[in-house]
């Protein structure tokens, strides 16, 4: 005892022994007991499905230039018919990744589904078959019609900005994809579009998030290139420098844009778009270099 407050004595505590409370009796598990991984031996389904998300996007690139490359053989209408499909998926897709889902932000879309077929309809019509300026009218055209559109909505017109961006950007992406028409048209155009598409559709495969891009981007290169170069060679309507540099242009292009989009994160880009993207932003610098080199 211990003399406490006012002497009044105070109980002394025994000592507590380490021993007694780190034994601790170990309990068998029961029946059916089964072990609780670790967490980080817990399989993750998220990288699992951006792998498959990113493998699906760039075989959908190249099975859309093979379509693209087919209907092109068959003629300058059944090209515009399969740019038509690629113009489709792309504004669709540029709309759901921003998120634009009501009946009034989504009317944007056509404005940008209109200067698409507007642009294929001008390209197939026109009397100079590689002649490209009338798609300035349209681009003048689409960027009135996208305000119309989103001025005369009447819920409110929320997200009105981000509207009339998506109508005009998907919309003048839409445009450049006819330009393939246009290339179609000028000289050696079969050649130079299955020059450019073959290109694409092989130097995009590589691709691919779990790749690094130091050696993603150089494989694709290497093999989109040597695949168009091919082609060219085989075709024979131009000399091989000509084939080389076509076909370099349109691969580096395709597999700069996929490069980019394997390092966007899940969930912001939307299947179709990352799709189609890659081979919309080939044909106006095929065409450059077309005029360029073949005249």
């Amino acid at each position: 005892m211990t003399g406490g407050p006012g002497g009044a004595a105070a109980p002394i505590l025994p000592e507590c022994d380490d021993a007694m409370v780190t034994s601790v009796p170990s309990v068998p598990p029961g029946p059916g007991f089964e072990p609780v991984p670790p967490v980080s031996a817990v399989p993750s389904g998220s990288s699992t499905r951006a792998a498959l998300t990113a493998a699906l996007a760039a075989f959908s690139t190249s099975l859309f230039a093979v379509v693209v490359l087919a209907a092109s053989s068959s003629g300058r209408l059944l090209l515009a018919t399969a740019l038509l499909v690629v113009q489709l998926a792309l504004v669709i897709g540029w709309f759901r990744s921003a998120h634009l889902t009501t009946v009034g932000q989504a009317s944007g879309a056509f404005a940008a589904i209109a200067a698409a077929v507007a642009a294929d309809i001008v390209l197939l019509r026109t009397h100079d078959r590689a002649n490209v300026r009338a798609l300035a009218g349209v681009l003048a055209g689409l960027v009135i019609l996208a305000f119309v559109i989103q001025l005369a909505r009447r819920d409110g017109r929320d997200r009105l900005t981000n509207a009339i961006a998506a109508s005009v950007a998907s919309g003048a992406l839409a445009i450049a994809v006819s330009v393939l028409i246009a290339v179609r048209g000028g000289p050696h155009g079969t050649t130079l579009v299955a020059v450019a598409l073959t290109g694409v559709a092989v130097g995009v495969l590589p691709v691919q998030p779990q790749v690094p891009l130091w050696v993603s981007i150089p494989a694709g290169l290497a093999l989109g290139a040597g695949a168009g170069l091919l082609v060219s060679h085989a075709a024979g309507a131009f000399g091989m420098g000509t084939g080389a540099v076509v076909a370099l242009v349109a691969v580096a292009l395709a597999v700069g844009a996929r490069a980019a989009l394997a390092k966007v994160p899940q969930g912001v880009v939307a299947w179709p778009v990352a799709a189609t993207l890659p081979l919309v932003v080939v044909p106006p610098a095929v065409l450059v270099v077309a005029r360029i080199m073949v005249g």
